[in-house]
């Protein structure tokens, strides 16, 4: 278009930090990409539409979620980079399977039987992830959307119960802890053995001590600038 002077996304930094990005960053930049793609055709046919429409399948019902620009998943400073790289994950995964699924034919007994199939082979954590993430999509559609099959959804996933993986019994001992400290040393990395000295006896999260890579975009101030 002529006056593309007016549209307003020049450059968009997806990724910073070092070595290669994991499997869920991966997806993170490619689903954005798609996004801004999306976008940039879209504007160059007439402007970008003020809302996504909903065409009633779980397809649409995560493309309306991913862009509504007042979804928890897009308002800034709502969910840390590495919850929404996650959420990324889960609702592809969702979309491969069951996107075309229309969600006024969803019933319970569908819900339940996505999760046996999801669970199997003990994999507990996968599939109550993936029924968090379907909660949160209905939940969604419910409050924003007001979709009433999105609110019968969300109601009938309250009233249901799955089971939660087994919690982890095993603890990093005060030895593992000295030997891991003794061989940062050996290494040369004092920060290394610093950061586990803090964890250990202060009970912290490896990022509460050492931080964690997010893009320049991501809302919040940084010391630690690459790139």
């Amino acid at each position: 278009r002529p006056d593309f002077e007016k549209f307003n996304v020049k450059s968009v930094k997806l990724w910073s930090g070092t070595g290669d990005p994991t499997l869920e960053e991966w997806d993170f930049i490619a689903d954005t990409c798609r996004a801004l793609q999306q976008e940039m055709l879209v504007w160059a046919n007439g402007g970008l539409p003020t809302e996504t429409p909903f065409d009633g399948t779980m397809s649409g019902l995560i493309r309306c979620y991913k862009n509504d620009p007042d979804s928890s998943f897009r308002k800034k400073g709502r969910l840390r980079y590495a919850s929404r790289s996650h959420y990324y994950t889960m609702m592809r995964m969702i979309e491969e399977e069951h996107g075309n699924e229309v969600v006024s034919k969803i019933k319970g007994r569908t819900i339940q039987q996505w999760y046996d199939k999801w669970s199997e082979d003990g994999q507990l954590a996968t599939a109550h992830t993936k029924i968090k993430m379907l909660r949160i999509l209905f939940g969604y559609g419910t409050t924003l959307l007001e979709d009433a099959d999105c609110i019968r959804l969300r109601s009938i996933l309250s009233g249901m119960k799955f089971p939660l993986a087994k919690h982890r019994i095993q603890r990093l001992t005060v030895e593992q802890a000295i030997a891991v400290r003794a061989k940062a040393h050996e290494m040369g990395r004092p920060s290394i053995a610093l950061a586990q000295a803090f964890q250990f006896e202060c009970m912290f999260r490896q990022k509460d001590c050492i931080g964690e890579w997010v893009p320049i975009s991501e809302p919040g101030m940084s010391d630690t600038i690459v790139n």
